[in-house]
């Protein structure tokens, strides 16, 4: 039997606390629509959020895989740390790879309106996905504690009129035009686009644009949005 395209989902996590808590929660329920999901904790050994990750195997069955770097990591050569396991951990460049930030929650409801009924996902080569993205404010310091089936912001780096599948070249344009903040959580590229950005031969000293450096990486053709 022939395995569903599902791409990997990679967690990266640096000082988690309260909110990698959160947002480790809301995999439970999402765990069968990826392949392997990756919790990368960027920390010392005896970091609290290993407590995190205990009381979440704890509490029920899960496929989780967590490594660790053993020590706080800058952004960039953290990035290098997960990718580099993947890639030992049998994983190539046309893996599917969806990166997702330790302070924000998974919809599963999102996703199960995404993927047939096998459980793949609508990934075609040469394209990057990029949202869209639901939000709840939280309070600087605190986490949302309203109404949790109330309506949910949404958000978007697409035009609100369409068309939500575009060159790279016109999405990226269209992003240094507009008043549009990007979030790479979320997002699901090929992990060719990992590797092109790490073994480019200028370094990028930092996470600033991230996206667009990931979404520029030479597999990349398109960029579109998920229709939820």
């Amino acid at each position: 039997m022939t395995a569903p395209l599902q791409p990997v989902l990679v967690m990266p996590v640096y000082r988690g606390g309260a909110k990698f808590k959160r947002a480790l929660e809301s995999v439970r329920g999402a765990e069968d629509f990826f392949k392997r999901v990756i919790i990368s904790l960027n920390s010392p050994l005896g970091s609290p959020d290993e407590k995190t990750i205990e009381d979440f195997r704890a509490a029920g069955v899960t496929k989780i895989e967590v490594i660790q770097t053993g020590e706080e990591l800058p952004w960039i050569p953290h990035q290098y740390f997960w990718l580099d396991y993947l890639e030992s951990s049998g994983e190539g460049s046309e893996s599917w790879v969806m990166w997702f930030a330790h302070d924000d929650e998974l919809r599963p409801r999102g996703i199960s309106n995404s993927v047939d009924q096998q459980g793949n996902w609508p990934l075609e080569d040469g394209t990057i996905y990029l949202g869209p993205w639901g939000m709840r404010y939280d309070p600087p310091g605190e986490l949302f504690d309203g109404d949790r089936n109330g309506p949910l912001e949404s958000w978007t780096s697409f035009p609100i009129d369409g068309p939500l599948r575009m060159p790279v070249a016109q999405w990226i344009a269209d992003q240094l035009v507009q008043p549009t903040y990007i979030n790479m959580s979320g997002c699901v590229t090929e992990l060719a686009s990992f590797q092109q950005l790490r073994d480019f031969p200028h370094r990028k000293p930092g996470g600033m644009r991230i996206e667009m450096a990931t979404a520029a990486a030479p597999n990349n053709i398109y960029a579109q949005e998920f229709i939820e």
